[in-house]
């Protein structure tokens, strides 16, 4: 099994990221050969120097010297860039990442900067840099005894002797102490059976010090002498300690990371494992199988990425939720020679906030399209960007049509468009505007800023139909107030009065000598009695006392005044028709709703012209029972159907105006309210009671 330094080391310099180790004053310690190659250097090009002296730049330096200040991983997308030393590349693009690694005094003591090139047209092939050179054979030939015969230019050159000064002498002599063991002294008899030899030790040079050589002895029998053939290897085992000294501060960078880092060979066993990762899966051990140690990820998208990245030898990511580990996780794959890198980020908090910012989305859209209102968004062109479904459900989907032709049919912007202001002075507004469907509306606009900056206005359009009609309500009961408060005096102050003057002409015209007048007095005391009737009923418009609802029948009650309606109507040369369905009792004051029924029904005889009809219905509709009473007469004129009900309004020549009035009185009283509907056809009055199962004492007082 591979050594993990070695190991890491290998999947450092061969990522298909580019990463530099830098301390933390922004020097390079270490960078792969990928980081390298982007700037057509060489690794050897960075060790020592720093970042901001090959690519200065005063905004990302701030960056940097915040993570050192923060500890924070820092990323950047979408980032341009243009590499100097090498402008023929033009612009580039990057997505890079800053994290600090910590020593034990929790000080940043490394930075691991990550990039990853997603310029859109990159060059399909990169000229490949020459990462090591070979250094000139150095030959060595000498006899079975190891004295040197002959030497060449190389090896005098490398080590610094003159010819004379080694001829004759022992190879041995140059060899460190610690390394003479590991030279082969019985290469003879060792060659006779094997072509050639391979050993590394430290040569000495003329200088004093040690240069580490790795040489190749061969036989060379027919000259009874051997062949050493050295490669000058100083420079890479330097390389080899600072590799080593890397392998292991990225050894430690790995195990303090605390996200999940494994390797995989190419047979899928683990090679590695860091410390999050064998907390995580403590069940795991190295050599083993992952798809034998996790058999049901075999069915996921994680057998099917990790082979994708294998074969293509191309790195992948994706995220997907582990149930196993009860997180969302960043998978990132980095395929090498060796097998697979395999890096996994915990993303949960941030698919939480993903999924709670879209559940919030969800939830201003419900809302919005829950409203009544019409609710929509006006960009500065006049376009609608969006709209509630109310919105919808009267004008249509907008498809960003401008609004001054979805409500006017207008090619070009109003004049005066009270909205200009909301853009230009960004403050809000409200007015008042009849739309294409008829409707009157109260608009409010408020001003806002889309993500990108955009100026926009929300504008909330409000039906006023119902409010106008609220108005008129309580006009109507304004006035009844006040008729109420006459009422009160009037039957204090002028009723009383007439009986007594009622009294006393029956008794005069009960003497003799008034019996010629008693035509007179007759008269008089029924224009008193039509004068009390006339305030009988004005008072009915004011009574305060309580009233008493109980159970009732409305079929009823209008079976038992079918007949009397019957004998009124024939008189007049018309007839009266029923058509009751079944409904439930509910409470009603019968006194009064007999009235009622009385008031509206002579109403309609009134209006109709001999051989008409007038149909009495009764059905229940939801939670209403509705006293439908029709006419075949010729309508209620516009100009006072919204003022049906106001005591005095009357078309009759001898109408006191008070009979609607009345009935509006009572059913207001009996929970119930009175619609209209009219036309040149006749008129019918909709009186819709409310069911109720409790008993109800209503007082005018406490309404």
């Amino acid at each position: 099994m591979l050594n993990s330094s070695i190991l890491l080391e290998k999947i450092f310099n061969n990522a298909h990221t580019a990463m530099a180790i830098l301390d933390r004053n922004f020097n390079f310690i270490k960078v792969n050969e990928l980081y390298a190659k982007v700037d057509n250097r060489s690794v050897d090009d960075f060790p020592g120097y720093n970042h901001f002296t090959y690519y200065p730049n005063d905004n990302v330096k701030a960056i940097f010297e915040q993570v050192v200040q923060t500890k924070q991983t820092y990323q950047i997308f979408n980032s341009a860039f243009i590499y100097f030393h090498n402008p023929e590349r033009g612009i580039t693009y990057w997505n890079w990442t800053l994290e600090p690694i910590t020593n034990d005094h929790d000080e940043v003591e490394i930075l691991i900067l990550t990039l990853a090139d997603i310029t859109e047209h990159r060059q399909k092939e990169l000229e490949l840099e020459q990462f090591f050179e070979l250094s000139q054979d150095l030959l060595c030939i000498v006899d079975y005894n190891f004295v040197i015969k002959h030497t060449n230019l190389a090896f005098r050159t490398a080590l610094g002797y003159e010819k004379n000064e080694v001829i004759g002498t022992k190879i041995l002599r140059y060899i460190h102490s610690e390394d003479f063991k590991s030279f082969p002294k019985d290469s003879v008899q060792l060659l006779q059976n094997t072509p050639n030899t391979k050993f590394v030790i430290r040569f000495c040079s003329k200088k004093g010090f040690y240069k580490w050589i790795e040489w190749t002895n061969v036989l060379i029998s027919d000259q009874e002498v051997l062949c050493y053939v050295g490669r000058d290897i100083t420079i890479r085992k330097q390389m080899e300690e600072r590799i080593e000294q890397s392998n292991k501060r990225i050894t430690r960078i790995l195990e303090s990371i605390s996200d999940i880092f494994y390797t995989l060979d190419n047979d899928w066993n683990f090679t590695y494992l860091n410390k999050v990762a064998r907390e995580t899966y403590p069940e795991v051990a190295l050599g083993q199988n992952i798809w034998q140690v996790f058999p049901n990820l075999v069915e996921t998208n994680y057998y099917e990425q990790y082979h994708e990245a294998k074969n293509t030898g191309k790195p992948g990511r994706f995220e997907s939720f582990a149930p196993y580990a009860g997180k969302w996780l960043k998978v990132n794959i980095y395929p090498s020679r060796e097998g697979l890198a395999v890096y996994l980020m915990d993303i949960t908090d941030r698919k939480r906030a993903e999924e709670k910012k879209e559940l919030e989305h969800q939830r201003l859209h419900l809302l919005i399209n829950s409203m009544p209102q019409l609710v929509y968004i006006l960009a500065p062109d006049y376009s609608i960007r969006l709209a509630n479904s109310k919105f919808k459900e009267v004008f249509g989907n907008t498809d960003n049509r401008p609004c001054y032709k979805i409500f006017f049919a207008r090619e070009e912007p109003c004049e005066e468009c009270p909205t200009t202001e909301v853009f230009n002075n960004q403050v809000s507004n409200y007015w008042e505007g009849t739309l294409s469907n008829g409707i009157n509306y109260g608009i409010y606009e408020n001003p806002f800023f889309d993500l990108d900056g955009t100026p926009l206005a929300v504008k909330i359009a409000v039906d006023l139909t119902e409010r106008k009609n609220t108005q008129q309500e309580i006009a109507r009961l304004d006035r009844l107030n006040m008729i109420g408060k006459m009422a009160a005096g009037i039957g204090h102050e002028v009723r009383n009065p007439m009986t007594t003057v009622r009294g006393f002409l029956q008794m005069l015209g009960r003497k003799p000598k008034f019996a010629e007048e008693k035509d007179y007095f007759d008269l008089m005391i029924s224009e008193l009695d039509r004068a009390n009737s006339i305030i009988t009923e004005f008072l009915s418009l004011a009574k305060c006392r309580p009233c008493e609802l109980a159970k009732h029948n409305l079929n009823l009650i209008i079976n038992e005044l079918f007949p009397l309606l019957q004998a009124d109507a024939l008189n007049m040369d018309k007839n009266i028709l029923l058509e009751l369905d079944n409904v439930p009792d509910n409470l009603l004051n019968k006194k009064e709703i007999r009235q009622l029924i009385l008031n509206l029904i002579r109403n309609g005889l009134e209006a109709m012209s001999p051989g008409g009809s007038i149909l009495i219905k009764t059905y229940t509709i939801e939670q209403e029972i509705v006293l439908a009473i029709s006419d075949e007469g010729h309508g209620i004129d516009a100009s006072i159907l919204n003022n049906l009900g106001t005591p005095f309004l009357t078309t009759k020549e001898n109408g006191t105006g008070l009979g609607l009035a009345t009935c509006y009185s009572i059913a207001e009283r009996n929970n119930a309210k009175i619609d209209v509907d009219t036309g040149s056809a006749g008129t019918t009055f909709y009186v819709k009671f409310k069911l109720t199962n409790t008993p109800i004492l209503l007082s005018l007082d406490k309404k």
